[in-house]
């Protein structure tokens, strides 16, 4: 996959709340050196654009490709050096979202669902597809390779890559689409293998 590199944040916060600095008490000339930035691209006004161009690493929603497609020439006039990054899921997929991979997960079938059928919701309007199916990880690839515009991107930041799933379970979740709710280990299990077989394609 050309110029991809994955990119897995993993942010353990030590400090305590009266350590923590206060933003409004930073100089306006501190260093901007990366901005992990996923506002709702239907949100985003000019003016955060232009904003986004100090910035040195950018980590940016994958619609921002389709929803401004001019920035990204822009930011590299603004910032040569400067590196964006698709901000995407390995296994979920919003209604709201710009891209394919909603569609295709409702058309297939392919969500994770509990004991009773329904749709795992991870966060509000965040959806688990199951990463277990061979035909999801197939999709979720092609997204990454075809889809994605690597005249734009310089790499991926995956979030949510989780050794197990059972910490989402609430009414039993069905990793086998058997119509039974599955045993914590075997979910975990199986979820682990779904995210490695993605990985390895």
């Amino acid at each position: 996959m050309p110029k991809v590199f994955a990119t897995i944040f993993f942010v353990l916060s030590l400090l305590g709340p009266a350590k923590m600095v206060q933003a409004a008490s930073l100089p306006a000339n501190y260093p901007r050196l990366a901005n992990y930035y996923l506002k709702y691209y239907g949100h985003v006004q000019a003016a955060d654009l232009e904003g986004l161009k100090k910035w040195d690493l950018l980590i940016l929603p994958n619609d921002y490709q389709w929803a401004f497609p001019d920035f990204f020439a822009s930011y590299k006039k603004a910032k040569p050096e400067g590196l964006v990054l698709a901000y995407v899921y390995p296994s979920m997929a919003m209604s709201s979202n710009i891209n394919q991979l909603w569609r295709l997960a409702e058309e297939k079938d392919l969500w994770l669902k509990d004991a009773r059928g329904n749709r795992i919701e991870m966060w509000p309007g965040l959806y688990a597809i199951n990463i277990t199916k061979s035909e999801w990880q197939k999709i979720n690839v092609n997204f990454l390779r075809n889809d994605l515009a690597w005249d734009k991107w310089d790499g991926l930041m995956f979030d949510t890559v989780d050794a197990g799933v059972s910490r989402f379970n609430k009414n039993g979740i069905d990793i086998d689409s058997d119509g039974q709710a599955d045993s914590i280990d075997k979910m975990d299990s199986a979820w682990r293998q779904g995210m490695a077989n993605l990985f390895k394609k």
